[in-house]
């Protein structure tokens, strides 16, 4: 038995390395619209898909307000909207990689219930929408396509 015990310890020291291999990472939908150049709204810098969004959302004579902050805003336990469309009522958000992290998850359901409690319908976009962003937002809006 004391042998066993002593070769297995002097076995792990000799043991082979293990090879990881490099993962090809592929170019997301964002790396493919380079022309794009993230824009500054009342002082704050929209992402580069907040920047798509916006320049659909004009290009479609759509009227919105970028960074809305309603019931307060961060601090106050209210909430900033990415984009809010007050024609609809609608507060339109751009979900990245985060929210679909369990932390991302919990705050936008916090940050939901003021949109909520005003009548105002909270709706998505996704990276995957951004290809046919102006397509996304006529169906979001109700316009015929």
């Amino acid at each position: 038995m004391p042998n066993k015990l002593l070769k297995s310890p002097r076995r792990l020291l000799t043991a082979p390395k293990i090879q990881v291999r490099a993962r090809k990472v592929r170019p997301g939908i964002i790396e493919l619209v380079p022309d794009v150049v993230p824009i500054w709204i009342d002082g704050k810098m929209m992402n580069k898909p907040e920047t798509i969004i916006y320049m659909a959302l004009n290009e479609l004579r759509i009227d919105n307000v970028p960074q809305f902050s309603i019931l307060g805003g961060d601090i106050l336990g209210g909430a900033r909207m990415d984009f809010y469309l007050p024609r609809y009522e609608i507060d339109l958000e751009y979900n990245g990689p985060f929210h679909a992290t369990s932390y991302g998850n919990a705050r936008d359901a916090l940050r939901n219930i003021g949109p909520a409690s005003k009548g105002i319908r909270v709706e998505k976009i996704y990276e995957t929408d951004l290809p046919r962003i102006k397509k996304r937002l006529l169906q979001i809006v109700g316009k015929i396509i």
